[in-house]
């Protein structure tokens, strides 16, 4: 998500001195994708996105799972929360009053769930913001907007797919909620794919649209292209539209004061497409030089790895998936390295993790560390229960039970200073790898 850098923001969105966002969908590898990304551009901004096409909730029953949304954003040090919520597979029943409430009431929870400072974030249909023409209720309609029913019924024979665009059942679907939860608003994003049309350039109707109440409530406003574009009309390999929506959002921005922007997402998609593979870059490139004139695209920190300094490795995090070899960690006052894909913490499964170097000072004159569940060399000394132990060969755990006959215990002559280093290094048990535990829907 790319936001116009050089412009001062609105409202109490501080969150957009960062530059842009990205969303993540695979679950196994988030948080890996999250720390890397934190530590490459601290400007980014990460949201957790609540729903989907497929995400059906039950409206009768109370919403008990706002601990979970809370400890997600806790312990992924996320921003904020999004909510893109598609009753029963679209956007169509938000135009049914009891629809519209419970995400009023979704939107109040969350807002008094999570810190002040953490975002509210919104995704709906690129006619939401039309007022409703061909539904029959009132709440859908906003007769103080530009794009209100009587302006758009006009539309009939003039701009016949802006008009097919307002008679939609998910027209309007966002009206009521602006309306109502207003200020507890801060990002509304624009999902682009779910008109057909022929003509579009209306997608800058679609941005005016929201725009108008993005100016109300001080709510910032993504126009957001999808890789499924082959449900809609708005590709974002289509260069002159991708410069023409930019442009005018600039153009918005200035005039207001603003900060909007153009988005992305289905980045997932981007193998699955015919060709094999999508030019993300090509896009940012075009979006940005269009949205930010003059402003330099912001580049990654560049950290170097030394597996000789513990200072520069990064702590491993439980949970934590790494999808290929070669990678360090620090863990258990130790360096580490990947042997191959790692779900499990280092010195919890050896076929995964090389142990690279000890953190701190080492015992019998700088021989020995405690004992980790690795391969090590024969001859190596491991301290285990506060006592010194050489390896004699290869060895399937620590110096007792079965494994004991594959060390010799060393006297305390040959590990001076044994007991003092005890003292300051106590002993480090195996760590066990927890098993995820599903949680189940509640009855």
């Amino acid at each position: 998500m790319f936001y116009d850098v050089s412009r001062p923001f609105n409202g109490k969105q501080k969150f957009l001195v960062r530059k842009h966002g990205l969303e993540y969908e695979t679950y196994g590898v988030m948080l890996n994708e999250i720390r890397r990304i934190r530590k490459a551009r601290p400007d980014i901004i990460l949201i957790l996105s609540l729903g989907g096409e497929t995400y059906m909730i039950d409206i009768t029953k109370d919403i008990d799972y706002m601990d979970q949304i809370v400890k997600l954003v806790k312990d992924f040090d996320l921003d904020g929360v999004d909510i893109d919520w598609e009753p029963h597979g679209s956007f169509n029943n938000l135009n049914e009053l009891d629809f519209s409430e419970y995400y009023i009431k979704l939107i109040n929870l969350v807002r008094s769930s999570i810190p002040e400072e953490k975002i509210i974030s919104i995704s709906g249909s690129s006619n939401a913001a039309l007022s409703c023409v061909s539904v029959n209720e009132t709440f859908c309609k906003d007769d103080d907007s530009p794009y209100n029913t009587n302006y758009l019924s006009q539309q009939m024979g003039k701009n016949e797919e802006l008009y097919k665009a307002s008679t939609m059942l998910s027209t309007g679907t966002f009206v009521n909620i602006f309306n109502t939860a207003k200020e507890k608003i801060d990002l509304v994003f624009i999902q682009t794919y779910n008109l057909e049309t022929t003509n579009p350039s209306i997608m800058v109707d679609m941005y005016l649209s929201h725009l108008y109440f993005g100016l109300k409530y001080n709510i910032t406003v993504l126009l957001g292209f999808s890789l499924e574009h082959n449900r809609g009309g708005f590709s974002p390999d289509d260069r002159a539209l991708v410069e023409l929506v930019s442009k005018t959002i600039h153009d918005e921005n200035h005039k207001h004061n603003r900060a909007d922007g153009v988005g992305i997402w289905h980045l997932f998609m981007k193998e699955q497409l015919p060709s094999g593979s999508y030019d993300i870059d090509a896009f940012l490139t075009n979006v940005w030089k269009n949205l930010n004139p003059q402003v330099e695209v912001p580049k990654d920190v560049v950290t170097t790895q030394n597996p000789d300094d513990c200072n520069s490795i990064d702590e491993y995090v439980s949970g934590l998936v790494v999808s290929k070899s070669g990678v360090y960690y620090k863990h258990n006052g130790a360096i580490w390295k990947t042997r191959s894909y790692s779900t499990r913490a280092p010195g919890v499964d050896r076929y995964e993790w090389d142990l690279v170097k000890i953190c701190y000072e080492k015992a019998c004159n700088g021989k020995a560390a405690h004992y980790f569940n690795t391969d090590y060399q024969n001859g190596s000394i491991v301290i285990w229960k506060g006592e010194a132990f050489t390896i004699k060969w290869w060895q399937s755990g620590p110096p007792e039970g079965a494994a004991l006959e594959a060390y010799e215990k060393l006297e305390a002559s040959e590990c001076p200073g044994l007991s003092e280093w005890n003292e300051e290094h106590p002993h480090k048990p195996i760590e066990e790898d927890i098993p995820y535990e599903q949680e189940e829907d509640a009855p």
